[in-house]
């Protein structure tokens, strides 16, 4: 059979319109704005279709249907259709994305239904490969291969997408890492250089606060003009002050407070 008329039974013909119909009736509800896991279903002929998701949950709904992984049931019988074919479980080696829907008997793509741009053309994708799904057994091999596509097919362009989600889950991982890192270090500097100080006040027996200690203020007392002297000489001190919340740059009364007294005591 020429590869122009699989394409238009994909689907499963008449039949398949007529689902297609009804699918997209059933999943016009609106944009889903929170997340819910429910939402995350397994059988591909029963979800929700990925753009139906809003914009700031959809990576989240992504990322738990990725830690899912595609459904792909090989322990199922699978049954045979009227031209005696049958879903074969050795396509899900053949191909990683292919998943088999047990409600629909049909198959669909996990990369497409994921991150497959719904502008791209409809051919063995969007719709065939994520909302109907496919039964065509017959022509199996050339329906998938056709779908795959070449290098830049809207297939592979889903799959690009499906890789480099895991690389900026993981960028995203790394940074949030270094950023705890590098703000625990900036924390015992900062501890660091407020004992110190402190610890120096306390030895030369001189007062440590002023009366006022306002940015504006000339005489802020020893300890805070002591910091900004210490600040002005030491850039890693100066660097762990910068874009510090108030509370944590140890120059709160209360904090000051429990400074001293670990001296006195």
């Amino acid at each position: 059979m020429p590869v122009e008329d699989v394409e238009g039974q994909a689907g499963g013909g008449v039949n398949s319109s007529r689902e297609q119909t009804q699918d997209k009736d059933a999943s016009d509800q609106g944009i889903i704005t929170e997340f819910n896991p429910e939402h995350v279903i397994s059988d591909p002929g029963l979800r929700i279709p990925i753009d139906q998701f809003g914009p700031n949950i959809r990576d989240e709904v992504r990322r738990a249907f990725k830690q899912k992984g595609p459904t792909q049931p090989s322990c199922h019988n699978f049954p045979k259709g009227q031209d005696k074919r049958s879903f074969q479980k050795d396509w899900f080696k053949q191909y990683n994305w292919l998943e088999y829907s047990l409600e629909k008997g049909r198959a669909y793509c996990f990369y497409c239904y994921l991150f497959r741009n719904g502008k791209d053309d409809d051919k063995f994708g969007y719709e065939a490969f994520t909302r109907i799904g496919f039964k065509q057994w017959k022509n199996s091999y050339l329906i998938l291969r056709k779908h795959e596509g070449g290098p830049d097919s809207a297939h592979n362009r889903a799959r690009i997408a499906y890789v480099d989600f895991d690389k900026e889950e993981a960028n995203i991982k790394k940074k949030v890492v270094q950023h705890e890192e590098d703000e625990k270090v900036k924390y015992e500097t900062r501890l660091d250089t407020a004992v110190s100080i402190v610890s120096y006040i306390a030895l030369q027996g001189e007062p440590f606060r002023g009366h006022d200690e306002s940015e504006t203020s000339l005489n802020k007392g020893n300890f805070l003009e002591f910091l900004d002297w210490y600040k002005l000489r030491n850039e890693e001190v100066r660097q762990a002050y910068i874009g510090c919340p108030k509370n944590a740059k140890m120059t709160s009364r209360i904090t000051f407070n429990i400074l001293t007294l670990m001296f006195h005591y």
